[in-house]
């Protein structure tokens, strides 16, 4: 169990994960996820501005309801 808090970035073309069961899991505990359009499973590599203004945001504690980027 994740103890403290954490943002998770997902690709919305992310072939290697089975990202719609683990934003049932990350729901069901209440986690703060992002879906990152247009990326895939390196989304750090793919998109690098959302990525790095996602972080920056929840490293301020700006956490929008917004799932969708």
């Amino acid at each position: 169990m994740i103890r403290h808090k954490a943002l998770f970035l997902i690709g919305d073309q992310d072939m290697l994960s089975n990202y719609p069961k683990a934003i049932h899991r990350l729901i069901d505990y209440g986690m703060i996820y992002r879906i990152v359009k247009d990326a895939g499973h390196a989304i750090n590599h793919e998109q690098p501005e959302i990525i790095h203004r996602a972080i920056q945001q929840f490293c301020l504690g700006n956490n929008d309801t917004q799932n969708t980027m």
